[in-house]
């Protein structure tokens, strides 16, 4: 049952503003806070406000090393099952503090990494390209909580536009920019039969983001990587010369992975994004033009084709 046919909006996915999320099946899309970033409307500038204060704060406890404040932080969050967004929320109703060791695993693990003391990590999507353990979906999570006032402010605007009805009750808690803390009120929700809804903008979600540790690492780090072994002609590099006397050399870039893969292996990074951690420390320009680039990259997701 999609929300266009709960309600009787009569109307398909693409004259929505909203992800018509069909409430007994997962949808494989995100709220990509990249997205959110590099967005110019007054409602993802407020939002991206948000989203970053929060981690503002959580950045400036860990280089104070008050890292049971940071960690604090992260104990208010829920698995967002409202947003039908994601993996595993089939059939399942609103409970408060679901996800809230999955989260501070999250926030152990950025503490745990030195990313932030390093000056690798400077917003909240960066953790997806350098922290262990954080993938689109708990990324998604984390930011869904954060962001949840304006969701519910979002999904009142769109009820008001398409006559559905909502009801009065105590919210999930949510980041307040102004008292910096985590808070709860008494608003209008979404409803039905019990379960709460929240309206997510088709814009602000992904089914694959530009923005992550593959694309970091495959386009820019080993790109890099290649050009200095080939530079200094390294035991990696490979040389052919030709029947016609013309000398080469050339250095394919999986070769490269390859050997990065065994360094791993043998204990000289924890992981890949370890590798990519300390290589950008090493490097910090070619990260800011990673994310310079994906601002390009990033295209609005065919929410249509989840659905259905």
């Amino acid at each position: 049952m999609k929300i266009s046919e709960i309600f009787n909006l009569g109307a398909q996915q693409v004259q929505l503003d909203f992800v018509d999320i069909n409430i007994k099946k997962d949808y494989p899309v995100y709220i990509d806070p990249y997205l959110i970033s590099i967005r110019t409307d007054p409602w993802s500038i407020e939002v991206d406000r948000t989203i970053k204060n929060f981690f503002s704060n959580v950045a400036e406890h860990i280089r104070n090393d008050e890292h049971s404040k940071a960690i604090d932080l992260f104990q208010f969050m829920s698995e967002p099952k409202e947003t039908c967004l994601g993996i595993s929320r089939t059939g399942t109703d609103n409970g408060r503090g679901v996800g809230e060791e999955n989260a501070t695993g999250i926030i152990k693990e950025i503490i745990r990494s030195k990313a932030i003391e390093r000056g690798v990590v400077q917003n909240i999507e960066d953790i997806i390209v350098f922290v262990d353990d954080v993938d689109k979906d708990k990324l998604s999570d984390v930011t869904t909580n954060i962001i949840r006032k304006h969701l519910i402010d979002y999904t009142k605007q769109q009820c008001k536009i398409w006559g559905i009805p909502l009801t009065v009750k105590e919210s999930l808690p949510y980041w307040d920019p102004v008292e910096e803390d985590w808070v709860t009120c008494r608003d209008e929700l979404l409803f039905f039969r019990g379960r709460e809804l929240v309206l997510v903008p088709k814009a602000i979600v992904s089914f694959i983001s530009e923005y992550n540790a593959q694309k970091y690492g495959w386009h820019f780090v080993i790109s890099e990587e290649r050009d200095e072994q080939l530079s200094r002609r390294s035991a990696l590099v490979k040389y052919k010369k030709y029947k016609n006397g013309k000398e080469k050399y050339f250095l394919p870039k999986k070769d490269v992975d390859k050997a990065i893969s065994k360094q791993i292996a043998d204990g000289e990074f924890e992981s890949r994004k370890d590798f990519l951690r300390q290589y950008t420390q090493k490097k910090p320009e070619l990260f800011e033009r990673f994310r310079k680039s994906r601002k390009g990259a990033a295209k609005r997701p065919l929410v249509s084709d989840y659905c259905s």
